[in-house]
């Protein structure tokens, strides 16, 4: 079955999967990852996620200083 085919359904998926997406990247490190997101995606650097953690957060926990630079 194909997800997410209609609009509103794309819509959905994306506003779910951004915060997942975001703050993976930024807990690895992983630069290249947040600037792909950026372009189709909102970035808030201070959305909570896991535990009312930021990516913001996650960066700076993980000493991602090009990530936090960024982010910021």
């Amino acid at each position: 079955a194909v997800l997410a085919t209609q609009p509103a359904q794309r819509e959905a998926v994306e506003r779910l999967l951004r915060p997942l997406l975001m703050h993976a990247a930024a807990r690895q490190g992983d630069l290249s990852a947040l600037e792909s997101l950026a372009p189709g995606m909102h970035i808030d650097a201070i959305e909570g996620g896991e535990e009312g953690r930021t990516a913001l957060m996650l960066a700076v926990e993980g000493g991602h200083l090009p990530v936090v630079n960024w982010l910021l």
